[in-house]
């Protein structure tokens, strides 16, 4: 087990707030998926009617986006949290953000840095890309439950085509330059040239000038909406 013990509060503060969202993911994960079943198993045919002048009406298709959804930020906040605890372990700088990460373990290091690079690299990736496709689900099931609500208060049919299109465009954008940005980080021959140890994604969007771009891109198409 991690040595927490030693560590600043300031790091004990970062690893429980992690650990905290990660079982809250999960608790709201269940919740989901418990709603999703209960909806489907009360309609003979397997699956629940939605009316055909409003395609997106019920509320089972924001849950559908709900599932996986939740899932993927629990998935991604446990393993930051495994990524904390590996970083104390090896005396390093604790990542925040992207952008950030705190200096303040006292924790002598139990094994030599070098060792955890690569499983603090596969952490890191792992959490991107969970990142990015709770993104997508977050932005989808935000669409489909204003369309619901724009439905019931006017009786309009939606979501319009011109909505489906738009809103298609952004989620196609979100998902292709997030997977761009993940994508490039992980070049072999780049982190080679590159990258120093511990190689994370965090250092990818660091010290490769590509990956930065895309990833700036990917936050801005995100922070946009």
């Amino acid at each position: 087990m991690p040595n927490l013990t030693s560590s600043s509060p300031p790091i004990k503060a970062i690893f429980a707030l992690d650990v905290t969202v990660a079982i809250l993911a999960t608790f709201f994960f269940v919740v989901a998926l418990l709603l999703v079943v209960t909806k489907l198993g009360k309609n003979p045919g397997g699956h629940a009617r939605i009316d055909s002048d409003a395609p997106l009406k019920d509320t089972l298709a924001t849950q559908i986006f709900l599932v996986p959804g939740t899932f993927f930020l629990a998935l991604k906040y446990a393993v930051v949290s495994a990524t904390v605890a590996l970083q104390i372990q090896s005396n390093e700088s604790v990542e925040v953000t992207i952008g950030y990460s705190y200096t303040g373990s006292s924790v002598s290091p139990l094994v030599s840095g070098a060792s955890h690079a690569q499983v603090i690299a596969g952490l890191s990736f792992t959490a991107q890309i969970a990142e990015i496709i709770f993104t997508l689900c977050l932005t989808g099931a935000v669409w489909i439950h204003s369309s619901h609500i724009t439905n019931n208060g006017t009786g309009l049919a939606q979501p319009s085509c011109r909505s489906k299109i738009w809103n298609t465009f952004i989620l196609l954008s979100i998902l292709g330059t997030g997977i761009a940005a993940w994508g490039l980080g992980l070049d072999p021959e780049e982190s080679k040239q590159v990258f120093q140890s511990p190689f994370s994604y965090t250092t990818a969007v660091r010290d490769d000038q590509a990956v930065r771009i895309v990833y700036i891109v990917h936050q801005i198409r995100c922070n946009s909406l």
